[in-house]
């Protein structure tokens, strides 16, 4: 890997890794902090999808997620996945926060012809990994709406932009989503 790859996720790590220790202190752990909490996430954007996340403290959070979208050139695809994000001003209406993400995806696009792509059907199956940024509107203390920018590197080729996605080249894409979460506890 390059140090340009490497040196952002290091640098994330360890501000991850210094947040989980803010957190923690001499003496015996509490039975359940404050600041733990359940949440979910529901989001649009390239596809539909709903996430239960654990937030480890007020800046730390694990979001696994499931989504399902629709292209009218592919028909219906599925992905699943996990992001590790970090808040930088929790306590403020609005706050930004920046993560790693993580998502397996699978579908299939549907050739025009027989003689496109080597057939009627071109699988896409694979890994998408790549970083997340965006910003959080506080509404009350249970409900906030987000937006978000994903870039992501995809070990197949994927040649098709749509709602919310805008290809790079073949293999790095953006996508973009908005949404609502919900504190559950």
């Amino acid at each position: 890997m390059r140090i340009r790859t490497v040196a952002p996720l290091m640098v994330f790590a360890l501000s991850c890794a210094s947040a989980m220790a803010q957190d923690t202190g001499p003496g015996p752990a509490p039975k359940a902090p404050e600041h733990e909490r359940w949440l979910m996430d529901f989001g649009a954007g390239a596809s539909l999808r709903v996430g239960v996340g654990y937030a480890f403290s007020d800046t730390l959070s694990i979001r696994p997620s499931l989504g399902l979208g629709y292209s009218t050139f592919s028909g219906f695809f599925f992905v699943t996945g996990a992001e590790m994000r970090r808040q930088f001003r929790p306590d403020a209406r609005l706050s930004p926060f920046a993560g790693l993400a993580g998502k397996y995806f699978h579908g299939r696009t549907e050739a025009r012809e027989p003689s496109e792509m080597g057939g009627p059907y071109r699988r896409h199956d694979g890994v998408q990994l790549g970083v997340v940024g965006g910003l959080r509107f506080h509404i009350s203390r249970r409900f906030s709406l987000f937006g978000e920018t994903r870039l992501l590197h995809d070990t197949f080729d994927w040649n098709q932009s749509g709602t919310g996605h805008w290809n790079l080249d073949a293999r790095n894409h953006v996508d973009v989503a908005a949404g609502l979460t919900l504190r559950l506890k």
